[in-house]
């Protein structure tokens, strides 16, 4: 499978390999979802300030990131399978120290063995579903594994408070645990055994420069607002534009590179990734503040709040298989600009929800997202993917992974630091409706990355024609 694409694979045991794949692809989004909404219950237990319990999610956001591009190098190299289990395992024995935590620093440490085993698994999920799948059959198999991310990022929220109610924090952990060995089990049987990469030796130089530097750009990115005036903000952006600097270098001259810098000559890929990376600041701009616009400003209950976001994965979880079977006959290209404008669309009306204070608008602007959004993902996944060699899947795969977790921090920076700093301009100011008014430009921010994401796909659409005439 690490040769060749495995296009041969029939009837029923290429969708036995891609439940294999579902099952583990709904676990690291119904990890986070839960994690996410038990932040204020696990503060309380352990005494800790909001600030300080951040870190539970941000430690594994900045590991997963980190090693991502990592992972998807050992995929190449080890085998897409072998990688593919080893993941599943690290992350099921982390689950179980999660749960067993007795202290802040116990959980967060326990929280970074859980990211690099989602790094694992993560980055090769979409790797194994191109190399299994023929490409007319490609989207749809790459949509339903979309399907099932928004399954895990839907069901999250209300099995949280549930399982804290009633059972109390760890079990938000415990869930992981029989999901996962059912998983490995399963995927352990079904997946076929893969070889090696030609590649002979891993870039140990190149990983750990790579995530010093991307570790450091997510957590200046992240408490950007909170740092400014700091003596020490210099310094680290300095450094972290020394370190990235140190990393291009060596990957361009290094035989065995972390990231082939040889995969952005090509156009569609390039574009591509452009697009994942601006499309998920886009999403995460809305997910970051439409929280606060339902309870902060609207006071609706935390229950009720989660209810109505639901509308935003719920209708990914249908969009995305319909949008990923549709683009194997048409084409990914034209569904994915077009997705990227419908999310614009979709932020541009929870903007206008933020003055009107209308609950039509906010869950119909979350379901207009979800449809861009289900649109987008999946037909872009396949175009990227499908312009790789086979035997750069696994690393195009890690790029294509920490490209969405770069922008779903950023996102969430962009939101938290232009929504604080126009917030404190406008009270400055004694303007009516200063709450109101930051979140909607702070929302506008998100619809313009949205377009310039749709932007990034009619140039890649662009340059794949011209290539297509080329060879003719």
């Amino acid at each position: 499978m690490d040769n060749e694409p495995n296009t041969a694979v029939r009837e029923p045991r290429r969708w036995h390999i891609l439940i294999a794949i579902l099952f583990g692809s709904v676990m690291g989004p119904l990890d986070s979802s839960i994690v996410y909404t038990s932040l204020p219950t696990l503060a309380d237990y352990f005494s800790v300030s909001l600030e300080k319990i951040s870190w539970i999610s941000m430690a594994y956001l900045i590991v997963m990131g980190g090693f991502l591009l990592p992972c998807g190098k050992l995929g190449d190299l080890i085998g897409f399978r072998k990688s593919y289990l080893v993941g599943l395992l690290v992350f099921v024995i982390a689950s179980l120290f999660c749960s067993l935590s007795s202290s802040l620093n116990e959980l967060v440490i326990a929280r970074v063995l859980q990211a690099i085993g989602a790094a694992m698994s993560l980055a090769m999920a979409p790797a194994i579903i191109t190399a299994t799948f023929a490409p007319g059959e490609r989207g749809k198999a790459l949509g339903i594994q979309g399907m099932l991310v928004a399954v895990g990022l839907a069901v999250g929220p209300g099995l949280g408070g549930f399982l804290i109610d009633y059972l109390g924090w760890p079990s938000i952990f415990w869930i992981n645990m029989p999901l996962g060995i059912v998983t490995f089990i399963f995927a352990y049987l079904v997946l076929p055994k893969s070889g090696r990469s030609e590649d002979k030796s891993f870039d140990w130089a190149g990983s750990v420069l790579g995530f010093l530097s991307l570790a450091l750009l997510i957590v200046l990115t992240s408490q950007a607002y909170t740092w400014v005036g700091s003596p020490s903000v210099l310094f680290l952006s300095f450094l972290g534009i020394a370190l990235t600097i140190a990393f291009i270098r060596w990957e361009m001259v290094v035989p065995d590179p972390i990231l082939d810098l040889g995969l952005f000559r090509n156009r569609v890929f390039s574009w591509g990734i452009l697009a994942v990376l601006f499309n998920f600041i886009a999403q995460y701009v809305a997910v970051f503040l439409t929280p606060f616009l339902l309870q902060s400003y609207l006071h609706y209950s935390a229950a009720a709040a989660g209810t109505i976001m639901t509308a935003f994965p719920f209708t990914v979880l249908f969009t995305a298989p319909i949008a990923g079977s549709l683009s194997d006959r048409y084409g990914s290209q034209r569904f994915a600009a077009l997705g990227c404008f419908i999310c614009a669309g979709g932020i541009i009306f929870l903007s206008m929800s933020a003055m009107t204070k209308n609950l039509n608008l906010i869950v119909g602007g979350l379901i207009i997202l979800g449809l861009g959004t289900g649109a987008f993902q999946s037909p872009n996944t396949s175009a990227v993917l499908s312009s790789v060699k086979t035997a750069r899947l696994g690393a195009a795969s890690g790029v294509m992974a920490t490209s969405r977790t770069i922008g779903m921090v950023l996102g969430i920076s962009i939101a938290s630091n232009l929504f604080s700093h126009q917030y404190a301009v406008l009270q400055n100011q004694f303007v009516d409706n200063a709450f109101a008014i930051a979140l909607m430009k702070s929302y506008q921010a998100g619809g313009l990355m949205a377009c310039l994401a749709g932007i990034f796909i009619l140039m890649q659409r662009r340059n794949s024609q011209q290539a297509a005439k080329l060879q003719q």
